[in-house]
């Protein structure tokens, strides 16, 4: 397994002036990485894209954003339980992650300011799945539920699993990305899936960039598979990381040679730090849809969506004057299926897309 640091200085591509300005950074938002990731940066190239996932930025210490603009908070019905859509509840098991991406839209879960109420009950949780029938699907998520023993993380699953109705556990994790080996090594967790009766697991690996695709990523995945588990790939479209058709193309067909669905593609949320990761809806929707016209269907199936708190909007059309937008996920029952049309003058500018969201968006 790969070891975690937190001391930037540990790092070894880093020169003292840049030592200084990150220092700088992590008093308000912590580093951390693994031994693996950091072998995967090309630290020859200032500007590689995974030297960018994990490596402090000063502008992350521009102002603006939230520490919680899709208003979680609203939807906590226990402690680490959200229930936001009809059919699915989400359980934050896990309250730490092996890395921590800078772009990150839970950032809040390591810093002071956190009100999610970890670790959850679960046998609380359960109590409210049985007693809530339109519940279908149950998400694990965090941080990251790989940091648990797999021991732990393997009996909430089958207890989850088990449950009447429950068609789907997702268990949401960049474990893959951030140290492969923690898998590959987990007899535990692999025979606990392949012994699992009741709901279909599902694994929602986190990859942003092909490169993060190694062996050892590939070995990971395989074994999943052969326990049971359905692959599928979330990522954002993150600033200097992923933001070309280029290398969004490299990363879809990357998934699907490894067994691995393109299922979301996320708009980075307004959260605090995280301005400078952003890139404009109407940018986003370019980049990945051209990305998109060279793959095949296989590798062509994510939906790249923006999630706020009325719901989760699939932004699926351009016209001469805006971007179309519906509804994928709705809060609300009168905005199911809704289609939104915004200017595409807003949908280049991120601030201020997001700005007059809660307006334009109702």
């Amino acid at each position: 397994m790969s070891e975690s640091i937190t001391d930037i200085e540990a790092i070894p591509g880093l020169n003292p002036k840049e030592i200084e300005i990150i220092q700088r950074v992590v008093e308000f938002f912590p580093f951390r990485a693994t031994s693996h990731y950091i072998s995967l940066i090309d630290w020859k190239d200032p500007h590689d894209s995974l030297r960018k996932v994990v490596v402090p930025d000063a502008g992350e210490l521009e102002s603006g954003g939230d520490l919680d603009p899709s208003r979680e908070k609203n939807f906590y019905v226990l402690p680490g339980m959200q229930h936001k859509y009809p059919d699915t509840v989400l359980l934050l098991v896990g309250r730490q992650c092996s890395g921590y991406c800078r772009y990150c839209f839970r950032k809040r879960l390591f810093l002071q300011e956190c009100f999610d109420g970890y670790p959850p009950d679960v046998n609380s949780c359960i109590e409210y799945i049985r007693d809530h029938p339109e519940v279908r699907n149950v998400l694990l998520t965090g941080g990251d539920p790989l940091t648990l023993s797999s021991e732990q993380l393997v009996e909430i699953i089958r207890k989850i699993a088990g449950l009447p109705r429950i068609e789907a556990v997702r268990i949401g994790t960049r474990m893959l990305s951030w140290d492969p080996g923690r898998v590959i090594a987990d007899h535990i967790l692999l025979k606990g899936l392949r012994e699992l009766r009741g709901a279909q697991i599902y694994v929602m690996t986190h990859f942003v960039h092909s490169r993060e695709l190694c062996g050892e990523a590939l070995e990971a995945i395989r074994l999943l598979r052969c326990s049971g588990a359905v692959m599928c790939n979330q990522t954002p479209i993150v600033r200097g990381v992923n933001d070309s058709a280029d290398t969004m193309e490299d990363l879809f067909n990357a998934l699907v040679s490894a067994g691995v669905s393109p299922y979301y593609i996320f708009q980075i949320r307004p959260v605090v730090g995280n301005s400078i990761y952003s890139v404009p809806p109407l940018e986003a929707y370019m980049i990945i849809k051209e990305a998109q016209n060279r793959c095949s269907g296989l590798a062509a199936r994510a939906r790249y969506v923006i999630s706020l708190y009325t719901g989760k909007l699939h932004v699926c059309g351009l016209t001469d004057e805006h971007l179309v937008m519906v509804y994928h996920r709705a809060t609300f029952p009168q905005d199911r299926g809704r289609t939104i049309l915004v200017k595409r003058s807003v949908a280049n500018n991120s601030i201020e897309f997001f700005r007059i969201g809660s307006n334009l968006l109702r």
